[in-house]
């Protein structure tokens, strides 16, 4: 299978999409405390930047938060047939730029792994980037969306800007 990243700036209409990020990055929008990055086995090569703010909107078949309605205009347009899991993380500035460590955002013990797509929606501006093993990097851009099959390792750098704040949705198209 081909490893295409499908790009799509300017993902939602600006009033909708200054609405998302308006509720994202108010001080009362419940963030929690993670230790790791990536998961509790995989860590990036340096563990003082192992850690992150998250924050779970669906897992294992569950609504996990009550600010679930603000993702409607996201799932309107992407559509998934199936839900799999939806998390936003929130990371803060780093003094150098690290890469944290490859990796796929549902084990390969799935059966039909290829059948999900991973989006990643960027809230705000960052000198972050995701990148790809197979080479490619996208930088985080407001209202950019980015869509890859789930089982294309990926991970994303630390940055100098003030936070860098993503939503990561797992889910069959």
């Amino acid at each position: 299978m081909i490893d295409e990243i499908k790009i799509v700036d300017n993902f939602l209409p600006n009033d909708e999409f200054f609405t998302f990020k308006n509720i994202m990055l108010a001080e009362e929008f419940p963030w929690y405390y993670s230790g790791y990055k990536l998961n509790s086995f995989i860590f990036s090569d340096n563990k003082n930047y192992d850690y992150n703010f998250t924050h779970f909107f669906f897992k294992d078949h569950n609504k996990l938060s009550k600010y679930y309605d603000i993702l409607f205009p996201i799932l309107r347009i992407l559509r998934p047939y199936a839900i799999f899991r939806i998390k936003a993380n929130l990371t803060l500035h780093y003094n150098e730029v690290v890469t944290h460590g490859f990796h796929t955002d549902i084990e390969d013990t799935y059966k039909n792994i290829d059948t999900f797509k991973t989006a990643i929606f960027y809230v705000n501006n960052s000198d972050g980037k995701t990148l790809f093993k197979n080479g490619q990097e996208v930088d985080t851009v407001e209202n950019r969306l980015v869509i890859f099959r789930t089982g294309l390792p990926h991970t994303a750098t630390t940055h100098r800007s003030k936070t860098r704040c993503v939503l990561n949705l797992n889910y069959i198209d």
